[in-house]
């Protein structure tokens, strides 16, 4: 926050000259500014590593209440030598980036247009992009830009396609590890358009990596994309009506598999319930999933998703059952969820949890997200909403 104040002041500051009898008079050099706000940040990262190389020497000759006292400024001074670039990208972002020298600039070039590539606005989003690929296409942000920010946001304009040409760009320069990661996404890319025989082609190819979680993975998808979607077989329903998720009238079919005991399983369910409340006039079913488990953990609240929650062992399936209440009311969550026997991850092919099964129209499995990938689920799910 006192990062984002003083940028603010210091741009305002760079953006303002005196006009006539000394009124203000608006900067046209919006370069000037976002070169002050990158030295702004360089300076406060300067200042935070600085603080930390001597709070580190402190820390180990101090005991009691004096070395927390320190640790509580370390962790501040561990903050501040992190500062984000999120205030200078904002200003960037309204820049003519052909004005800085790749050169001489590379560093402030790099960060800037990494950072607008990842931003909300879709169109500065891939020049940003491409002009960062061509500049520096070996640059330390260059496979995040290439394999993610470009397609991402070519999908989230509309244009599936672009995103799966954006993708294959990709693939052949990566690295094996990267390279089974974005088949992967490649072939999600690919069964959403339609195009199943081409999916299951790219995922063939994912073996050839070594990488065998991928492997795995892909294997999932193979087993169910693209057939029609299985009951549920659920022996406890919680929070809502029983859904047949094979009779869902035309509308698309959210599944999500989950646990309570896994940090990112947890966070999906918050997704979900989000997707459910914005998307349920426009067609979207959600259904949450999980399977009798002994152990879980128990938030008194959204504010304890991750931490300060209640960590249980020892559950027996009726202990199971409460819980599962339990959660669903203290979560507030809306949708309805199922406690159903193995065999129906077995038959989704459920591996990692979370992990979500979108059913098309048609009542055929359109897509598979496992691990569960909220922002593509997002919008895989709007593209399918979309489609008559």
């Amino acid at each position: 926050m006192k990062l984002a104040i003083a940028l603010s002041s210091l741009i305002s500051f760079v953006g303002v000259s005196l006009g006539q009898e000394g009124a203000p008079a608006q900067n046209p050099d919006p370069v000037a500014a976002a070169r002050a706000a990158y030295q702004a940040v360089l300076d406060q990262r300067k200042k935070g590593n600085e603080d930390l190389a001597g709070y580190r020497e402190r820390v180990s000759a101090a005991k009691g209440p004096e070395r927390e006292a320190l640790i509580k400024e370390m962790d501040a001074a561990v903050r501040r030598a992190k500062s984000p670039m999120d205030p200078f990208v904002e200003v960037f972002a309204g820049c003519d980036w052909t004005k800085f020298d790749p050169k001489t600039e590379s560093e402030l070039l790099d960060n800037g247009l990494a950072g607008v590539a990842r931003g909300k606005d879709l169109q500065k989003a891939i020049a940003a992009g491409r002009m960062s690929l061509e500049l520096f296409p070996k640059g330390r942000f260059a496979r995040g830009i290439r394999g993610r920010s470009i397609p991402m946001a070519l999908f989230r304009l509309g244009d599936l396609k672009g995103a799966v040409a954006q993708l294959r760009t990709a693939v052949d320069p990566a690295e094996p590890h990267e390279k089974a990661s974005l088949l992967l996404f490649l072939g999600d890319l690919q069964a959403l358009d339609g195009d199943l025989d081409g999916a299951k082609a790219t995922y063939a190819q994912i073996a050839a990596t070594g990488r065998r979680a991928e492997t795995d993975l892909a294997r999932s998808r193979v087993q169910v994309l693209g057939k029609p979607a299985t009951g549920l077989a659920a022996t406890t329903w919680i929070g809502g009506d029983a859904i047949d998720v094979t009779k869902t009238e035309g509308k698309i079919a959210l599944i999500g598999f989950w646990a309570s005991w896994a940090p990112s399983a947890r966070g999906e369910t918050v997704v979900w319930n989000t997707m459910r409340d914005e998307l349920l006039d426009k067609g979207l079913v959600c259904v949450g999933v999980t399977k009798t488990y002994g152990h879980g953990y128990l938030p008194a609240d959204a504010s304890q998703i991750d931490l300060g929650g209640k960590g249980i062992q020892g559950m027996k399936p009726e202990d199971y059952v409460e819980h599962v209440k339990s959660y669903h009311t203290n979560m507030q969550l809306h949708y309805p969820v199922a406690i159903v026997p193995e065999t129906t991850f077995t038959d989704y092919a459920v591996l990692p949890v979370p992990s979500t099964i979108l059913v098309g129209r048609d009542g055929k499995v359109a897509l598979v997200s496992m691990p569960s990938d909220s922002e593509f689920v997002r919008i895989a799910t709007n593209h399918l909403l979309a489609k008559k």
